[in-house]
Order: C-alpha cells, then sequence, then structure tokens
C-alpha cells in the first residue's frame, strides 16, 4: 500500500490492520520467532521483515519458490551495539508529553543524524511510540536464544543474502557474517559497500538489478 501522504481512508485503515494482524498472525504462529510484546497498528518504522522471513522460510519451506533477505539481523554490528546507545534517549521522548515540534527539537541536540524530513517522520513516529516496545529493545530480549547461524543453515529455498555496509548503518557485521559460515549451498551473498540498512533506498539500481537477477535464476 504506497502513500504519498498520512491521510488514509476507512478502506485503507482496514486493510492496513489485516495486513498487521498477520505480521502478528505469523509471528505467534512461528516456534522461533520474536515474542510479540504488544500488537497496536501504528507507524513505527521498519518491521523485522527479513527475520520474520527466515522463519517463515525455516517453517514452511514448501510455500516459497525463494527468498530476498535485506540485511537481516543477525550478528551484532557496531550500527546494532550504536543504537542500544540511541534507544534509551528515544524511550524518554516516546514517554514525554512532548509535542512533535519539540520532539523534533530535542532530536537535532541529540546529534543522531536526523535532518530535514527525516528528523520530521522520526518526531512523529516516536510521539506515537508505545515506549514499552523500545523496553523490550532497551534490555535486548528481541532476539534471546536466538541463535544465528542455525537459524540460516536451515533455511532451505534458495535466498539473496544482502549485506548492507556495518560502517554506514549495516547490521551485519563482516565478522559475525564469517561466524556463520559455511552458508546454505543455495544461499546467495552480495556485500553492498557503501550502503546503509535499507539497500533497496540506497543503492535502488543495484538492489534493484541483484533481485532481478537472483529470480531470474531462480
Amino acid at each position: 500500500l504506497e502513500k504519498k501522504n498520512k491521510l488514509i481512508t476507512a478502506g485503507e485503515k482496514r486493510t492496513i490492520a489485516f495486513h498487521e494482524a498477520g505480521h502478528a498472525t505469523v509471528s505467534w504462529m512461528l516456534e522461533h520467532a520474536s515474542p510479540l510484546v504488544k500488537v497496536t497498528i501504528v507507524p513505527r518504522g521498519q518491521s523485522l521483515g527479513a527475520a520474520v522471513t527466515i522463519e517463515a522460510a525455516v517453517e514452511a519451506p514448501e510455500l516459497f519458490r525463494a527468498v530476498v533477505l535485506e540485511d537481516p539481523p543477525l550478528g551484532r554490528s557496531k550500527s546494532r551495539s550504536a543504537l542500544q546507545d540511541i534507544f534509551p534517549k528515544w524511550h524518554t521522548l516516546a514517554s514525554s508529553t512532548l509535542s512533535v515540534d519539540e520532539i523534533e527539537a530535542r532530536l537535532a541536540g541529540l546529534d543522531m543524524g536526523f535532518a530535514g524530513a527525516a528528523a520530521r517522520y522520526k518526531a512523529e513516529t516516536l510521539h506515537q511510540l508505545d515506549p514499552d516496545v523500545l523496553q523490550f529493545a532497551i534490555e535486548e530480549k528481541i532476539f534471546v536464544d536466538y541463535d544465528n547461524a542455525a537459524a540460516l543453515a536451515a533455511v532451505r529455498p534458495p535466498a539473496l543474502l544482502m549485506q548492507a555496509d556495518p560502517d554506514r548503518g549495516g547490521i551485519i557485521s563482516d565478522e559475525a557474517l564469517e561466524s556463520m559460515r559455511p552458508l546454505p549451498t543455495d544461499m546467495r551473498h552480495l556485500r553492498f559497500a557503501g550502503s546503509g540498512h535499507k539497500v533497496h533506498a540506497d543503492q535502488p539500481d543495484k538492489a534493484l538489478e541483484a533481485v532481478l537477477e537472483f529470480f531470474g535464476g531462480n
């Protein structure tokens, strides 16, 4: 559901509710998926898509022709470590009674790299966010007892693992990925130098070319 603005109709709200309920249902049903904390239909940003895809591909490989894993949250990179320092600050803002404008100003003062539209979007997200979600991340319970190597090794469908650049915000460090080798025979690994976590946004042409080439052979 592509939106050019943040105004949504009643019909679109219903579509979004079904979509998000699907994420929650899949996470609930998969044995090794991260546990649910609270289910709300609120814009939050990213959605652990690659992590859920890995578990779904392990549990029901017959449903997949192939899977694309865009910088999945496996291992602990500098970016992920840095997030542990940022989460408490976001939690404070999300727990406050500050307005969106005030949160945006605080973000600028915290020097987190947000500016312009990105700062505004982050402020709006924090203004709506349930702080309990961030508390769960602060306590690092999201991936408790999660075996990264075992998860990747259990993926049976052909997979394209798109690794972002750890120095630009990528989640998977080179060391963590090396510790997970050997990768499954049908898993292709591509490293996108210079790209942040959102490979498709930072390097859209290269990402699209890689995905089309991958699916063309599968």
